[in-house]
């Protein structure tokens, strides 16, 4: 059995649980205690004890490092101790833990930041996710093993993810595994399932081989001492690929032999070697316009369907383009003339059906982790002659082989998904590949990461365990202090540590191309704070007509409540993930938020940043224009679900902030010409935002335009008396009133040449302060001013916006009607009540005063009919 069937409770654990992970329990539990806690917690970072100290549902609000420590000492010794060993487990594999706890929390509401507070809330989770971790941590350290594709026509040969979830867990699939081990290694050694890992479309699976059983001194009494090595494979249902990484051709036959008997499959193994003979422009120009890489026709080599990953088009749809037993590529070049199809890469082409006179296959494309391709098709049934003369013909037309991986680095985009991986790895050792290398050094020599050496001393006595941390590859002892050797062997890992800091400064580097020629203007930075996570923003407006840019770099996955909020400001986003692979982050890409990884902005050519920046924006402000309704809809949950009618229920996590956000929304949707500052202007004296109303009305003989402008303040309170307007916030109000009334702007646009009023908005407000605003406004303001207080409560906005949108495509026909009848609700100083929202409701439906009539299309479709 698997230790991830056996420790998945909280229930199981014992000794053996953290024995077999690797960590050091039996030491850390007999020397427990709280001066060995404080030496433990004094080398986390204040970070890190913060969302620890979180996690454990401590006090954390503005507290420093030592106060988090005194915090912490007061938990119970269970919990010391288990936080000593997460620490323990986290030794080496910090960025391991970070990759997999971004991977499992995608989307979720609740995101840690630093590895022990992930390690923490996985435990607590299931402790079986701890296995999941070391196995994966195992296979990112390893090099590249055996490939092999699975290929077959009828889906209930194809590699699936029930049989593979069963290999798992279930005895019977994995004593059929470890005996077709055990005979295919000559019966000399036994096999088991350790643990495993899975993730969305594969399984990595770690198998231990016993090769010794000895007996080995110990300080109190011999103990036995089973030696193993490890094996590994991974199966991949999304790729239908096998990788293995076992020790011995038998292990690999044995594997192999497993598998395609377990999936009823043939397995093709692909060659080791990766593939670089080839010219990009040439391949990129045997799909776009037709030609072959030798130069001459290819004989008995009909391609007819074809499909690309992506393509130009908005938000980048797979395409298909067929024929039946039409060659493909007149189409392919129609539409790439008309923009349809691009190739930026080799793993723009995902399918393509070939025939020639013996055989007719799909051949598909397999993205590796490193962003090389291969190109496989499925062989079973097919001679070695009509396989050899299919690979010929198809590096003929294409210039590159099938079964064999290449590699895409002569791509920028695959340039781009070098660099990602090479973010995303926590050790150098396991990048083997001179590509691999070369990126890696480029990004060192560029200042963006760093590699960090580390020693292990161990002793060579084959029956001694003994090893210890080493501070130099000399590093040597005396003796052995476990069984008295006096020679030693040094083992080397290389860590990769990223440098989050000049990582961003390469972005904005990049970014800067699109100022060039002042077309974009660089604007102040801004902060804002979702949750317990503080979040950066880079702001940018264009020049010719003020539209903004929001560019945001991180190298953490963004809760999925995150970025609702995020939608909600309804403002472009560029959002760039460091350390991130392109598949992981395309869920973030919505109307208003362009994801790109790290790799994608660095390796952009300086002469085309510019031009690919702005047609992102572009592409973004066209999936844009009908993204208001989506945003108040959401913000109108929100409202719901979070703020309610009871104050005193608002959670902490809903904060000033999202009220704010979702005010807007809200305000956004029903009037266009709407601007929120807020957060953006924090510490100056403006309003959380302004909207503006305009219509025309007749007069006589003429329609008369009519312009008003009115500020707007949120005010979340969690009192049951409602929020309090305080003599400050008098002040305030009034502050920010002269300021927009000191603006040209404002002056030429309102018809009364100053701000009409200053509204309130507030989940509950003091009706016995209302009075007091209104007259303290007429004190202030005296006679040169009119603006007076209006008060608004969340609710009947919700009210008013969900009349709006039901009752929208009656508005349409009197627009001029309906703004003027929300000027008369926000106009008259005091209280919005739910009798005055239905009076100017009852009058902006009212059919007498439409401006437009529409044709009734149901009545003309059944009289047609009839």
């Amino acid at each position: 059995m698997s230790n991830n069937k056996l420790f998945r409770n909280l229930d199981n654990i014992n000794p053996t649980f953290w024995r077999n992970l690797q960590v050091r329990f039996d030491a850390l539990h007999n020397n427990q205690g709280k001066e060995q806690f404080r030496i433990t917690l004094t080398s986390i970072s204040a970070k890190e004890l913060g969302e620890l100290s979180s996690a454990l549902s401590l006090p954390i609000a503005d507290l420093n490092k030592e106060q988090l420590i005194e915090g912490m000492l007061v938990i119970d010794s269970e919990k010391q101790l288990l936080v000593s060993l997460l620490r323990d487990f986290t030794n080496r594999r910090k960025n391991t833990i970070i990759q997999y706890y971004d991977l499992h929390t995608k989307g979720q509401e609740k995101i840690y930041e630093t590895p022990t507070a992930q390690l923490f809330s996985l435990y607590m989770e299931s402790p079986a996710l701890l296995y999941e971790i070391y196995t994966f941590h195992l296979w990112s350290v390893k090099g590249s093993g055996s490939l092999l594709s699975a290929e077959a026509e009828g889906s209930d040969k194809k590699i699936n993810k029930t049989k593979t979830e069963k290999i798992a867990v279930e005895k019977g699939y994995q004593d059929k595994l470890c005996d077709n081990l055990f005979k295919q290694t000559g019966r000399k050694n036994k096999y088991r399932v350790f643990s495993y890992a899975q993730f969305k479309e594969r399984m990595i699976l770690l198998l231990y081989k016993r090769v010794n059983d000895t007996s080995i001194p110990d300080f109190e009494e011999n103990v036995r001492n089973q030696e193993v090595n490890a094996l590994m494979f991974d199966i991949s249902w999304g790729n239908q690929t096998v990788e293995m990484k076992a020790a011995t051709l038998g292990e690999r036959k044995g594997i192999k032999q497993y598998v395609e008997d377990t999936f009823d499959t043939v397995l093709t193994e692909l060659k080791s070697e990766v593939f670089r003979d080839y010219d990009a422009k040439v391949f990129k120009a045997a799909v776009l316009q037709g030609t072959t890489a030798t130069g001459t026709p290819v004989d008995d080599f009909l391609i007819d369907r074809i499909t690309f990953r992506g393509s130009p088009l908005k938000n980048a749809p797979e395409v298909t383009l067929q024929l039946k037993d039409i060659d493909i590529w007149p189409s392919v070049m129609d539409a790439h003339e008309k923009g349809a199809v691009n190739v930026k890469s080799l793993k723009d082409i995902a399918y393509m059906s070939v025939h020639s006179a013996k055989a007719s296959r799909t051949i598909r494309s397999i993205i590796k982790e490193n962003g090389n391709i291969v190109f496989s098709m499925d062989d079973s049934r097919m001679d070695e002659a009509t396989k050899v003369r299919l690979n010929q013909k198809f590096s003929e037309k294409f210039g590159i082989p099938l079964f064999q991986e290449i590699t895409n680095e002569k791509f920028v985009a695959g340039k781009a998904d070098l660099f990602n991986y090479v973010l995303t790895n926590s050790s150098a050792d396991a990048l083997r590949e001179p590509e691999e290398k070369q990126a890696l050094q480029e990004l060192q020599v560029a200042g963006l990461l760093t590699v960090q050496d580390d020693y292990r001393i161990y002793c060579l006595n084959e029956e001694c365990s003994f090893q210890d941390k080493a501070e130099t590859g000399n590093a040597t002892l005396e003796e052995c202090p476990s069984c008295k050797e006096k020679e030693f062997g040094i083992s080397k890992s290389s860590s990769i540590l990223t440098n989050i800091k000049n990582l961003t400064s390469a972005v904005r580097n990049q970014l800067e191309h699109i100022c060039v020629g002042e077309e974009w203007i660089v604007l102040k930075e801004s902060t804002r704070k979702y949750n317990s996570n503080q979040y950066n923003f880079y702001n940018y407006e264009r020049a010719r007509d003020g539209k903004p840019l929001q560019v945001l770099i991180t190298d953490q996955v963004i809760p999925g409540r995150v970025v609702k909020q995020l939608i909600k400001q309804m403002t472009p986003l560029f959002v760039i993930f460091v350390g991130k692979q392109e598949k992981d982050i395309e869920a973030y890409n919505n109307e208003c938020i362009q994801a790109m990884t790290f790799g994608e902005v660095f390796s952009i050519e300086s002469t085309i940043a510019k031009t690919h920046f702005n047609k992102l924006y572009a592409d973004l402000e066209l999936r844009s224009k009908n993204f208001n309704a989506k945003a108040a809809y959401e913000a109108n949950i929100s409202i719901t679900k979070e703020v309610g009618d009871d104050p005193t229920k608002v959670g902490r996590e809903y904060t000033d902030t999202e009220f704010e956000d979702d005010v807007y929304c809200l305000l956004k949707d029903i009037f266009v010409n709407t601007v929120k500052w807020g957060q953006e202007m924090k510490g100056q004296a403006v309003p959380e935002g302004v909207f503006s109303i305009s219509y025309r009305k007749k007069k006589g003989n003429n329609l008369v335009g009519h312009k008003f402008a009115f500020s707007y303040d949120c005010k979340l309170t969690r009192k049951a008396e409602g929020y309090n307007l305080t003599k400050s916030e008098q002040r305030k109000a009034v502050e920010y009133v002269d300021t927009l009334n000191n603006s040209d702007y404002i002056a030429s646009y309102s018809m009364d040449n100053q701000l009409t009023a200053h509204i309130f908005i507030s989940n509950r407000l003091r009706s016995a302060q209302i009075d007091g605003m209104i007259r303290y406004f007429e004190e202030q303001l005296g006679d040169d001013y009119d603006a007076m207080p209006v008060f608004l409560e969340s609710d009947l906005l919700m009210y008013l916006h969900t009349w709006y949108r039901q009752k929208e495509e009656e508005l349409r026909q009197a627009p001029n009607n309906f703004m003027a009848q929300l000027y008369e609700l926000f106009k008259e100083p005091g209280l919005i009540t739910k009798d005055k929202i239905d009076r100017i409701i009852n009058k902006a439906l009212d059919p007498s005063l439409r401006e437009l009539e529409f044709l009734d299309m149901g009545k003309l479709s059944k009289d047609i009919t009839e």
